[in-house]
């Protein structure tokens, strides 16, 4: 199984507009449309992440069918808020530019996932970062690294690059700190081995701890003795003659 950790930029959309608080832009306003200019990909198993941009490497064609690649090859992607922007960003460009389909993939967005099991103050990633890795977001420049990484400054897209690195990395750190938490799209043991072991890690460490019901069965429960991942057993240990009826 192929996965790949992954953080998209985007640069800002071009309108004219009337002011400069709260103004409302009519879809006429607009001069120039936002779109992908660079992404990070860390394959899973990878020390390092790799930097990929518009202005790399043949031109924004060429940059494109890198990121068709990417999604083509990967099983599973795992990102931050993802599902709503990186992903969908990509697939415009691609049905835009006139690429087919990529292969079908899954989708681990880690943000979804603290959203659904903890309450922070805030769900972005450097706070959350902060809270669960004890590290941080690359410092930069603000809105003005875009504008420079737009006019072709080498200084600012070589920090843009570190920035997008960045991201990456902390998905991976997350990533291992969340697994046993969060649901996760893939079975690990399925993929890799005969499906008896852990759905977090594959562990085949799984330690016997009570037992879980539903309304008509009992099945056993299980805790992973490496990760921590809660799971129970796919068979029935009795099944009830007769359950509630509901109002």
């Amino acid at each position: 199984m192929k996965v790949g950790f992954t953080d998209v930029e985007t640069t800002p959309i071009l309108a004219w507009t009337w002011k400069l608080w709260q103004p409302i832009i009519g879809i006429n306003q607009i001069v120039q449309p936002t779109r992908v200019m660079c992404h990070a990909i860390r394959w899973e198993g990878q020390k390092r992440a790799q930097f990929d941009a518009e202005w790399l490497d043949g031109g924004r064609e060429a940059y494109l069918g890198r990121l068709w690649k990417m999604l083509d090859e990967a099983d599973v992607l795992v990102h931050w808020n993802g599902k709503s922007f990186d992903t969908p960003h990509i697939l415009r460009e691609l049905k835009e530019a006139g690429f087919d389909p990529p292969s079908p993939f899954r989708q681990l967005d880690l943000m979804l996932g603290v959203k659904k099991v903890f309450r922070f103050e805030s769900n972005k990633l450097d706070y959350v970062s902060q809270r669960l890795l004890d590290d941080s977001k690359t410092d930069h420049t603000g809105f003005q690294l875009w504008l420079d990484v737009m006019a072709g400054d080498e200084k600012a897209r070589r920090l843009m690059a570190k920035y997008n690195r960045q991201d990456v990395d902390l998905l991976v750190g997350h990533y291992e700190e969340l697994k046993a938490w969060i649901p996760l799209p893939i079975n690990r043991s399925v993929v890799d081995g005969d499906g008896t072991g852990c759905p977090a890690c594959g562990s085949k460490d799984l330690i016997k701890r009570g037992y879980a019901y539903t309304a008509r069965s009992k099945y056993q429960r299980y805790v992973c003795g490496e990760c921590g991942k809660w799971v129970k057993g796919k068979r029935s240990l009795t099944i009830g003659e007769v359950s509630e009826v509901a109002p």
